[in-house]
């Protein structure tokens, strides 16, 4: 099955971490891996990694899920 990537932030504040929840799943079970895109320059693979952001702007990040099958979201 696909995973189904997804996640929820807080404490969105200059200069303080932000807390990264990492919501995603996949039906049935199984391992997934995980790579977080900053769009600044900067990655992380842990499962529910912190960024902190030192410019005041709007901030996108992406995730992508992959299964242990190869299947991604």
């Amino acid at each position: 099955p696909k995973p189904i990537a997804a996640f929820e932030t807080s404490n969105v504040c200059l200069g303080s971490p932000v807390g990264l929840t990492n919501l995603s799943s996949i039906s049935g079970g199984g391992a997934l891996s995980y790579v977080w895109n900053f769009n600044d320059g900067t990655q992380s693979t842990q499962t529910q990694p912190s960024k902190t952001f030192l410019v005041a702007k709007t901030h996108f990040i992406d995730l992508s899920v992959t299964s242990d099958k190869g299947c991604v979201d």
